[in-house]
């Protein structure tokens, strides 16, 4: 295509499964990578009647961020990534029970989280020293890791977010409140003058992980009898396995759309956190059995989950807030005060000894997002728009909270909860 200015990617699937993705030669240039019956790559490289080049990536990203080498000649199957995977986390990672296969799976999934929405999240807990273990080895394992230690706010502004990277965050105490924003929204960055936002792939450390981060949670524990891990190591690992886990990808990527009914419907019994987090895990999984052992993994977590979201102040306020709304006949407000009364009331049939002040109550409800303003003479408040009901019932739903588990007919709300792929705590996709 001789006086065509090849276009700038840093790759990009398309809707007849055409990919393109940027993979670094074992000289260290960039190149264009396309799928078809013979992958194909060159600096630049004509796809379907365009040309493209790699995107610039700048020095301190090109250092941070693990890219492919090219892919491997042979498809391996997503059982055999996965047991390739957990081998090398199992070697070098003490782990409480099957967390390091948990972990796995994440590996695989984030090879498609810029195809799925939302996209997968982990959460590591357990001493840092292993947490950070397990995050340089997914660095190597995962699509495009990109490992952030001990990250501020404003680190998370060079992210960069036109490479569609997983973010591994080490010790994520000082941007703890951020990640469920960053989960919801993705990464904002000024790309050659253009705004551009990508959600992301994250596996977190951090002691106090908000409940409202929805991830996979796995516990490491202090390291006995593991394997040292050097940078020799990671090398290896990354030259070995990254080729084959890029073939998977452009085989695996048109498969996606027919998986997603299927995987929904397999994790409609889930709190829909958790399966959010899980969703893009189980899209990547090439056959039935994995994706019911994935779902046999995560079931403990599940229930563990449920009963912690109905035990905590929210998920009772949210109890109290979906009494409000289903009175009879409906009231138009509601005051802060008359709430926190019904909370200590819900506390105290439970056999609670703690109560909630109003101020507690007026905080909490801020922190879910429902605004109080002054009502009139008789203080602060909700006004019970349809709005505000429609986002008491959507609260509830994703804390998992009783009240919502047995629809009310004459609730619209409820009624609209009922619907297929959207009740009992399931993904809405």
């Amino acid at each position: 295509m001789n006086g065509t200015r090849a276009k700038s990617t840093a790759g990009f699937v398309q809707q007849d499964g055409t990919v393109a993705e940027i993979i670094r030669t074992p000289t260290g240039q960039l190149h264009v990578l396309t799928n078809g019956s013979v992958p194909r790559s060159a600096s630049e490289l004509e796809i379907k009647g365009a040309l493209y080049r790699p995107t610039r990536i700048f020095r301190g990203e090109g250092r941070a961020i693990v890219l492919p080498s090219g892919c491997a000649a042979d498809v391996p199957k997503a059982h055999q990534l996965l047991q390739k995977i957990t081998a090398i986390l199992e070697t070098h990672v003490s782990a409480a029970g099957d967390a390091m296969r948990l972990t796995a799976f994440f590996a695989l999934g984030s090879w498609f989280a810029d195809c799925v929405d939302p996209a997968p999240a982990l959460a590591v807990v357990g001493p840092r020293p292993e947490a950070l273990d397990v995050l340089r080895l997914l660095q190597q394992l995962s699509y495009r890791g990109f490992l952030l230690n001990d990250p501020r706010r404003s680190t998370l502004c060079h992210v960069p977010a036109n490479l569609h990277p997983t973010v591994l965050i080490a010790n994520a105490r000082k941007i703890v409140g951020d990640l469920a924003q960053v989960q919801n929204a993705g990464l904002t960055q000024i790309i050659n003058g253009r705004l551009c936002s990508s959600r992301i792939a994250m596996a977190v450390h951090s002691v106090d992980a908000p409940t409202d981060f929805d991830a996979i949670r796995v516990a490491v524990l202090p390291a006995e009898g593991c394997l040292t891990i050097h940078q020799e190591l990671l090398t290896m690992v990354s030259d070995e396995i990254q080729p084959q886990l890029l073939s998977y990808r452009l085989e695996h990527v048109k498969n996606l759309p027919t998986l997603r009914q299927q995987c929904s419907d397999c994790l409609r019994p889930f709190a829909r956190g958790l399966a959010n987090a899980a969703l893009p895990l189980m899209l990547a999984l090439d056959e039935a059995e994995l994706r019911l052992e994935l779902c046999e993994l995560l079931a403990r977590q599940n229930e563990d989950l449920l009963a912690g979201r109905a035990a905590s102040p929210k998920a009772v306020l949210l109890d109290a807030l979906l009494a409000c709304c289903h009175q009879q006949p409906l009231i138009p407000k509601v005051y802060v005060r008359d709430v926190a009364f019904l909370v200590n009331e819900i506390l105290h049939r439970r056999g609670e000894a703690e109560s909630l002040t109003d101020r507690r109550v007026g905080a909490l409800l801020k922190e879910l997002g429902l605004a109080t303003g002054r009502l009139d003479g008789g203080g602060r408040g909700l006004r019970l728009t349809e709005a505000v009901r429609g986002e008491i019932h959507a609260l509830g739903r994703r804390l998992g909270i009783r009240s919502t588990e047995t629809p009310l007919s004459e609730c619209l709300n409820c009624t609209d909860q009922a619907q297929p792929l959207d009740s009992d705590g399931g993904v809405n996709v």
